[in-house]
């Protein structure tokens, strides 16, 4: 077999290096060489055969064009030249998303390279993972819907398959899994992103503080969505202890989240002290985020009955966020609400009419269905033209 198609490649030599043949006819000697040398895995001379037909060969029929484009990809694809052979294919048939494409190829590249590091391996396995997830990508109908396991089969290869990988090349694939799994929303996405967390936090000692931070939040509020409140709660007492040098930021994260999950699983005195802190021992916040916790503490206090405590909070953080068009309508929200709960309808009316003065179009939306519950719960006389044109 192998010595007839040598046979067949010497006569086609003999034919291409004769004179006088048309373009038509070295074109169709030079790709039916091309595909034998392909048979033998002779992939340079093939290359260099489709080329010719490509870049030499004018007064060719396009369809010649093409079937050279097609077989010098994939010849190109079998001797790892995979952005080579992306750009034929783009060429031949056209793509959405061509730049996309060529990033893809030039990844795949360096992962079936053999001369590749195995840090370039796992780079390139997760920058492709990266891409494979684009949504520019991900919309091309060219592709389909399963382009996010091709992404999570390159993380697998990271996390579990690529021998001797460092172990920060597992910890930023698994931190990307967990950024994919909570984008697709799976049927057990918080369990999924628990299992990869709970890795980071348990399996990998060279984890930086920031990573174990990032792991243990996140997991808390996977435990905390699921109403795994102790777990969650848990969780956040524990990144205080094991890491020491959490900033002012980090604690007033933890503090919050871990006064929000106090309060659902109905400890509003623990949660109330999780505000304290933030609000007594800790500095350099925003005037924003020092009102939303002051906003919350007064939610905590409002519900235990403790409505004076509350309204004063409330008090506070509007006069906190007088110069902030959206934080002044989420504590004149706020108020307004505890206002309506206490049965005061007058104050309430004037905090949800204070909103709509901002014209603020969602601030003026939510306040005048808050409006609208006034009038259907107390039968408040407002007047309705003035509302009507503060509305329009």
């Amino acid at each position: 077999m192998e010595e007839n198609l040598e046979a067949d490649i010497e006569a086609l030599t003999r034919m291409i290096d004769a004179p006088g043949l048309s373009d038509v006819e070295l074109a169709q000697a030079l790709i039916s060489r091309g595909v034998l040398y392909s048979q033998f895995s002779r992939w340079e001379p093939a290359i260099a055969d489709f080329s010719r037909v490509l870049e030499d060969l004018n007064v060719i029929p396009q369809e010649m064009k093409d079937r050279a484009l097609f077989q010098r990809a994939q010849a190109y694809e079998n001797s790892h030249e995979y952005v080579k052979a992306v750009t034929d294919r783009i060429q031949r048939n056209g793509h959405p998303n061509p730049e996309l494409e060529l990033e893809i190829a030039a990844c795949t590249q360096v992962i079936q390279h053999p001369d590749s590091t195995v840090t370039e391996i796992a780079q390139a396995l997760l920058d492709r993972s990266r891409l494979y997830m684009n949504p520019e990508y991900r919309k091309d109908s060219i592709h389909h819907s399963s382009n996010w396991r091709l992404a999570f089969d390159d993380l697998k290869r990271v996390i579990d398959e690529l021998a001797d990988v460092p172990e920060s090349f597992v910890v930023e694939a698994l931190f990307q899994r967990c950024e994919f799994t909570a984008g697709l929303g799976f049927f057990n996405t918080h369990e999924c992103l628990i299992e990869d967390y709970s890795i980071i936090i348990e399996n990998c000692p060279q984890a930086t503080d920031a990573q174990l931070y990032e792991a243990y939040l996140n997991r808390a509020r996977c435990y905390g969505v699921g109403r795994q409140y102790e777990l969650a709660i848990d969780d956040l007492t524990k990144v205080m202890q094991r890491l020491s040098e959490l900033s002012a930021f980090q604690k007033y994260n933890i503090l919050s989240a871990r006064s929000y999950w106090y309060f659902a699983m109905g400890k509003p005195e623990e949660a109330v002290a999780d505000c304290n802190t933030i609000l007594t021992q800790l500095s350099g916040f925003s005037r924003n985020e020092i009102a939303s916790t002051i906003l919350e503490r007064g939610k905590i206090s409002l519900s235990t009955g403790q409505s004076e405590m509350a309204i004063a909070d409330f008090n506070r953080a509007v006069e906190m966020q007088a110069e902030s068009a959206e934080g002044l309508i989420q504590a004149l929200l706020t108020r307004g609400d505890a206002y309506a709960a206490l049965q005061r309808p007058d104050l309430a009316r004037d905090d949800y009419q204070r909103i709509v003065a901002l014209q603020d179009e969602s601030g003026s939306r939510e306040a005048n269905h808050r409006l609208d519950f006034l009038y259907r719960e107390f039968g408040y006389p407002f007047e309705w033209d003035s509302r009507q044109i503060e509305h329009d």
